[in-house]
């Protein structure tokens, strides 16, 4: 069973008449011959418009005690009298950036904390989050904290799934996909990785190098393809082809 496609190598013979049309509708023909199956042949281009995402190196945001305060002093209002009074807004402003380091998990009943943004959650008890979160975290003074705010970030469940589209938005994945620096100075082309696929992998055909470049940087990107290549060689000793399939 065919899940995509597969390659043909075209003819270069010079002498040789050849119509791929022709020779798609004949194949068709064939099938439906000596299988009574209709089916559409068609060529799908080495052309694709696959690029490479340049990453802009991520610094985070810090935790940053003053600036909690700032949030949780703006709770209040006070009037020409000096009464006080919450402001609503502030108080979800509060949690907003509460929430950018702490998160709770439901099941199992735990708290994740991070000083950077871009850090991955440390597990903690909730003794451990408050000496962590000075300002707003716990109710105090009448105002609602973010511990008993419904708009506290809240995970129902962590799982380790490295197919993230498979993972719900209340539900804290710990898979972590692997993070690249782009280096501008770094020659792949000229490296041996790059060698090895052109000269070996693709035996010097600058499309294919192109197409498989274009297909590694969409897989790593993305996580799947949804297609597989198809890598065929030859064996010297039995004179055989052999067909290898590999996809992520």
């Amino acid at each position: 069973m065919i899940y995509d496609g597969f390659l043909i190598r075209k003819k270069n013979d010079e002498d040789f008449e050849y119509n791929l049309e022709d020779a798609l509708h004949q194949a068709e023909d064939a099938i439906y011959d000596e299988y009574k199956i209709k089916i559409k042949l068609t060529t799908k281009s080495m052309e694709t418009d696959w690029k490479p995402i340049i990453i802009e190196e991520d610094i985070g945001e810090d935790y940053i005690p003053s600036v909690n305060k700032k949030y949780f002093d703006a709770c209040y209002t006070t009037d020409e009298d000096g009464h006080k009074s919450f402001n609503v807004k502030a108080i979800r402003r509060l949690t907003e950036y509460i929430n950018k380091h702490v998160c709770k998990i439901v099941k199992p009943p735990v708290y994740g904390w991070r000083f950077n943004t871009k850090d991955e959650y440390q597990f903690l008890s909730l003794e451990q989050v408050e000496k962590e979160i000075q300002y707003g975290f716990k109710t105090k003074d009448k105002i609602v904290g973010w511990l008993s705010n419904d708009n506290r970030l809240t995970y129902k469940k962590w799982v380790f799934e490295p197919d993230e589209t498979k993972v719900p938005k209340n539900v804290l994945n710990l898979y972590i996909r692997p993070k690249y620096k782009y280096d501008p100075n770094f020659d792949f082309h000229n490296s041996v990785y790059g060698q090895f696929l052109k000269t070996i992998i693709c035996n010097n055909d600058e499309k294919a190098y192109v197409y498989q470049l274009n297909y590694i940087s969409n897989m790593y990107k993305f996580g799947k393809t949804y297609q597989p290549l198809v890598l065929i060689g030859k064996k010297e000793l039995e004179k055989e082809h052999t067909v290898s399939v590999y996809q992520q």
